[in-house]
């Protein structure tokens, strides 16, 4: 689960980045295009980047807020041993799955109903309905009332709506939608919430991008002066209308108020620079929150700490160095501690001997674990602690296996016995 949590962190962070920019500079601005562009950019965002970043795709060198291993890799003062993987079958089946899991699916299921239901029902009203055309638009007349609304290149109105002296304002302000193609800004917005309807932004985001296209609408069929008060007074008139449907374009879309007072603002954009400066800015921000994702850093300096000759390396010693020899804890030694066998023969061991703890593997917890142990100069282990943990259980299974190793070859010093510092990273995945 942790994989995911951080999926959702990284994904809110960038929708607060996202929506705090566009309230703090462009809500009830007029640069109606660019804001489209910037809110469809934002959607995109919320997922696409925080997914990247769980697949390990470079994005930046890592100086994330949201790291999945928080551990620096440089604040080890010991060698790092080759990591260990434990693989097991999940022993989560369904009756297993945590709770949380649950009810993000089922919330999910909920949104994709929702989508479905919402073409559905434009179906069957399309099907309802008498089809025609009307200055190269697709009309279909409804029934009975429905609020006037447009999906793809159809224009759905009732009679009495159609009869009004001036419906041909209505007709051009659902043109706009059709010509401006924004029933595929809220297709995708809606695609984008089965998977995100956990990040609180993603509908308000939402909402901004619906009301943004009402106002490119408006301003395009009220920008000649003849035709503003009409259209007003129209907008007023159908006000008392609600949504028909979250895929839909309405005429009536209830935000009269806020509709009229930004028909008046089609000259006060702001400058280029200060949008794309704004754009740059939120970018910014989410390559922070979504930088590199450290797995692959760590192994190569797993590898390069394990690859490297004791002989070719510049000797360290921890804070024991003023301690007498018997108490002294080295980082590196002439001659390095060895497992019975070598290497290859520890890796064995752990592989074999490390069991994958039973509740762990029902609750679904994976991930990596971080432990130091001190090679005595007897080859006993002592000093064993967790560096990073995933869970009390396996975090109490990689100390156990500890314990319970055979004893090492001591690490020489000037030809003395000495004690040693080492780190081991073992690996639990469940398939």
């Amino acid at each position: 689960m942790q994989p995911a949590i951080i999926f959702g962190l990284r994904s809110v962070f960038i929708g607060l980045l996202f929506y705090g920019i566009y309230i703090l500079f462009l809500k009830n601005r007029a640069p109606f295009k660019f804001i489209r562009f910037y809110l469809i950019l934002a959607l995109i965002s919320l997922g696409l980047f925080p997914l990247f970043a769980l697949l390990g795709l470079p994005l930046l060198p890592r100086i994330s807020l949201f790291s999945d291993i928080p551990l620096k890799m440089d604040s080890l003062n010991n060698i790092l041993l080759k990591g260990v993987t434990i693989g097991a079958k999940s022993g989560a089946s369904h009756p297993g799955l945590p709770f949380l899991l649950y009810a993000y699916i089922f919330i999910a299921g909920v949104q994709v109903v929702r989508m479905f239901w919402s073409f559905l029902s434009v179906f069957r009203l399309w099907l309802k309905s008498d089809r025609t055309k009307k200055e190269g638009l697709n009309i279909a007349i409804t029934p009975g009332y429905v609020p006037v609304f447009s999906i793809f290149n159809w224009i759905f109105i009732d009679r009495q709506a159609l009869s009004l002296k001036d419906s041909s304002l209505i007709l051009a302000h659902e043109k706009l939608h059709i010509q401006q193609r924004h029933t595929f800004d809220l297709l995708l917005g809606e695609v984008l919430r089965i998977p995100l309807w956990f990040n609180p932004f993603m509908h308000l985001i939402l909402k901004e991008i619906k009301a943004n296209h009402e106002f490119l609408a408006d301003l395009s069929v009220a920008e000649a002066p003849e035709r503003l008060n009409n259209y007003q007074n129209l907008l007023v008139q159908l006000s008392t209308s609600i949504d028909f449907n979250i895929l839909t374009h309405n005429f009536s879309y209830s935000l009269i108020k806020r509709r009229i007072n930004m028909i008046k603002k089609p000259n006060r954009s702001m400058r280029k620079f200060q949008l794309y400066s704004l754009t740059l800015l939120a970018m910014a921000g989410v390559l922070f929150a979504c930088s590199t994702n450290p797995s692959k850093v760590e192994n190569n300096q797993s590898a390069n700490s394990t690859a490297a000759k004791p002989e070719n390396q510049v000797k360290q010693v921890s804070v024991y160095a003023m301690m007498p020899d018997s108490a002294r804890v080295y980082d590196v030694v002439e001659k390095m501690p060895m497992f019975p066998g070598g290497t290859d023969a520890l890796m064995k061991y752990l592989a074999t001997h490390i069991i994958y703890p039973a509740q762990a593997k029902k609750d679904g917890i994976q991930g990596k674990v971080y432990a130091q142990f001190i090679i005595n100069t007897d080859g006993s282990i002592s000093g064993i602690r967790i560096l990073k943990g995933v869970s009390p259980s396996l975090d109490a299974e990689v100390i156990r296996i500890l314990k319970s190793m055979p004893k090492w070859t001591p690490g020489e010093e000037k030809g003395k016995k000495v004690r040693v510092k080492y780190a081991l990273p073992v690996k639990f995945t469940l398939e």
